[in-house]
């Protein structure tokens, strides 16, 4: 382990355009628990750098992107909690569109998608992530993407309507994933009427 940390320097280059491939390759890749918190500095610094133009070239994903989703992965399986520093200053110095990057990869990797098949999965978690930014902005931008979390097989669905009725009612009623929540409301109408209409309307 102290081998491979003592490689890091050379490589995450000084040079931009080396360090950025290199940060892109570690992007792509499958996340890697110990890795990921021996990487913490560089972290630190791809969301200092979030606001800075990138060096022009063909990316397999855009840098600020694979951060996004990368942060997103590991609070998905529990490596960063919502208070951790550096998913605190990714909210923080993310604009609306980094942010809302997260918030679509966990809905379409694993909320509405098959990722956590056959593992536990951190319902809690995202339920206080969804809470939280709900709390703390009114940005469209970034809150329409919780439209792909509408799955009542993981949420309660009185909490999961409630949310869905907030984030709509800040949104002027614009969420992704519209074809999720549409089904969901036709599913519960009958049950939550009231909700569902509030969701739709």
């Amino acid at each position: 382990k102290s081998w491979t940390k003592s490689l890091f320097p050379k490589i995450f280059s000084e040079q931009e355009d080396l360090n950025s491939a290199a940060w892109e390759g570690y992007l792509i890749g499958t996340l890697y628990d110990p890795l990921f918190i021996d990487l913490k500095p560089y972290y630190v610094a791809a969301i200092n750098n979030l606001s800075k133009e990138k060096p022009k070239r063909k990316y397999s994903r855009e840098l600020d992107e694979g951060l996004a989703v990368t942060l997103g992965t590991a609070y998905s399986y529990d490596i960063l909690k919502i208070n951790n520093d550096l998913f605190t200053e990714f909210f923080t110095k993310a604009n609306s569109k980094q942010r809302g990057s997260l918030i679509s990869y966990i809905g379409r990797a694993y909320i509405s998608g098959s990722a956590f098949q056959g593992k536990p999965l951190p319902t809690a978690s995202w339920q206080q992530l969804w809470e939280e930014r709900l709390a703390k902005t009114n940005d469209i931008e970034e809150l329409k993407e919780f439209g792909w979390w509408a799955n009542d097989k993981i949420f309660d669905i009185e909490w999961l309507l409630q949310k869905l009725k907030l984030t709509s009612e800040k949104t002027g009623g614009n969420l992704e994933g519209d074809h999720i929540f549409l089904q969901l409301a036709a599913k519960y109408a009958q049950t939550s009427p009231a909700l569902t209409i509030d969701i739709l309307d």
